[in-house]
């Protein structure tokens, strides 16, 4: 139960921390953009924030449902304990 709670806690720590960073990218874009003058940098700056906080969450949530996060039958199966269990189960 505790090694669920911890999972899910990691998982939503993460995920608030890449809110926060969208949050920010989108504050200083907004931000740049109302306080430039030139555009082609603005472009620029834009095009490099906006991806990488995409690519940011993409990698987070990929390491959470890939690494993180397991549920019991993968748990399991990789313990090697999942035909027994299985079995009790089946027996009840």
């Amino acid at each position: 139960m505790f090694g669920a709670m911890g999972q899910l806690c990691t998982a939503l720590f993460g995920l608030v921390m890449l809110y926060y960073y969208a949050i920010y990218v989108i504050g200083g874009v907004i931000y740049i953009i109302a306080k430039s003058s030139s555009i082609p940098s603005t472009l620029i700056i834009t095009i490099i924030m906006i991806p990488i906080m995409f690519l940011i969450i993409w990698a987070w949530t990929s390491f959470c449902k890939k690494i993180l996060i397991k549920n019991k039958r993968a748990y399991l199966e990789k313990e090697g304990l999942y035909e027994q269990y299985k079995d009790l189960i089946e027996n009840k």
